[in-house]
Order: structure tokens, then sequence, then C-alpha cells
């Protein structure tokens, strides 16, 4: 009988405790308050949206690590006390894609080529 609650317990339990993943990668508050997954291997672009999403969850837009605020002038709700450059989702042209520093917050333009870690929401 006790098995029985066991398993009963579990079973309404289990699906609502699900969660993304950060295999390979650190889990981090910005400023924001959102805990973001930063990968701890650099790789290019497309390998970012790869990783993100084998983690289940998205590579993070400018808006999410923003904080939906004008990213402008650098996105001030991320600082992420980590000195590193960052992919984030949002492409520009046929080979460069956005970056933040995740410590400033200061956006860059990137080459999507290059190698850098990943910011996934």
């Amino acid at each position: 009988m006790k098995k029985l609650l066991l398993i009963l317990a579990l079973t309404v339990a289990l699906p609502s405790m699900a969660y993304a993943k950060c295999d390979g990668g650190t889990e981090k508050p910005g400023k924001n308050g959102h805990v973001y997954c930063i990968s701890n291997q650099k790789m290019n672009w497309w390998s970012a949206f790869a990783w993100c999403k084998a983690n289940e969850r998205p590579l993070a837009t400018l808006a999410q690590a923003c904080n939906n605020q004008s990213w402008s002038s650098g996105c001030t709700n991320i600082q992420i006390s980590i000195d590193k450059y960052a992919w984030t989702a949002i492409a520009s042209g046929d080979s460069s894609a956005y970056g933040v520093t995740l410590d400033t917050g200061r956006v860059h333009m990137l080459t999507r080529t290059n190698s850098y870690y990943v910011l996934c929401y």
C-alpha cells in the first residue's frame, strides 16, 4: 500500500517539477532576476542555437538579455559577473549576429563563424 501511495504521489508531483537543463554550462542570475544558462565552452553562432535547444532553452534574444529595455546603450539589466562575450539569437546580415558582454551588458556585432560563449534564456 505504501508503494502504491508513493507511486501515485510521484505521478502527480513529477510533471509539475519540469525545468530546463544547463548541461555543459553554468546557471547564473542576471541583474534582472532571470537565471540564464551560460555555456562553459565557446562555439560558433549556429552551434549556440543547437546547444541551447539540447538544454531545452532558447538562445536568448536581445529583448530577453536586456529585459526588454532599449539595448542601444547596453543591456544594464543583464550584468552577470563574468567577463565573457556571449551570443544572442539576433542575426544581422548574412555573416554577423549580436552578442553581449555579460558583466557590462555592452552589445556587440560579432562574426557568426567566430567562437564565443552562449547565453540561453
